[in-house]
């Protein structure tokens, strides 16, 4: 029993201690592992404080979100990075990996994207620019936020990656939801006679203002063709 609490004292202090290196704060990183992994926030909370350890296939899902080598989180053997793993850092180079959600997914929640988990998620595609541990990456859908021979353009079916702890100012891209709407919205959030608006590049769509019906997702940080 003894070495039992030992084993899950030693992994709660990694644990903590990762989490802390990819900018997790103690408030909030039980409810974003369990966002990531798709398990609830009590189990989280049992892991950081010594009360339980994941099970195989979740311990592996749990280093590969902290970047860090699976044997270092579950045993303490070796080092904590893994240099197979994606690592943290904006330098060039580097790249990290976040979820792809349908526009659907990502509207479903209210409290812009505090539910998804890697249940809602298509697949993981990587980026050269780190978001927050809760970037997810949307499709662009129609011609919307297209403009012909200018930069920067987004055709249809091109990646765009939202970050929603990135706040979103005037002259930023983002993904809003609009009250009702069963998807979220990509727009550019802009400001005129101080009024914010969200306008789409594409003049053949309608300029919508941003009122206390609209709800801004996330900031658009990135967008690149898949290959």
């Amino acid at each position: 029993m003894v070495h039992s609490d030992k084993l899950r004292e030693d992994f709660a202090r990694r644990l903590a201690q990762a989490s802390k290196n990819i900018g997790l704060d103690d408030h909030g990183r039980g409810a974003a592992i369990a966002r990531a992994l798709g398990v609830t926030s009590k189990a989280t909370s049992k892991w950081f404080n010594a009360e339980s350890m994941p099970r195989p296939d979740k311990m592996a899902e749990l280093a590969k979100y902290l970047r860090v080598d699976l044997a270092w989180l579950q045993l303490g053997i070796g080092e904590e990075k893994n240099s197979n793993q994606l690592v943290a850092g904006r330098e060039a180079g580097h790249k990290y990996e976040y979820p792809l959600f349908s526009a659907s997914s990502a509207a479903e929640d209210e409290k812009a994207n505090d539910d998804l988990t890697n249940n809602d998620s298509i697949k993981w595609i990587s980026s050269t620019i780190q978001a927050s541990p809760r970037g997810f990456w949307m499709v662009v859908k129609n011609d919307s936020m297209v403009v012909n021979n200018a930069k920067p353009s987004f055709p249809e079916g091109m990646l765009i990656l939202v970050d929603p702890n990135e706040e979103v100012i005037p002259g930023d891209f983002c993904v809003a939801k609009f009250d009702g709407d069963t998807e979220v919205t990509f727009r550019k959030l802009i400001s005129e006679a101080g009024e914010k608006l969200l306008k789409p590049l594409n003049p053949a769509y309608s300029i919508k203002p941003f009122n206390e019906n609209c709800q801004i997702i996330g900031k658009v940080i990135n967008a690149i063709w898949e290959l």
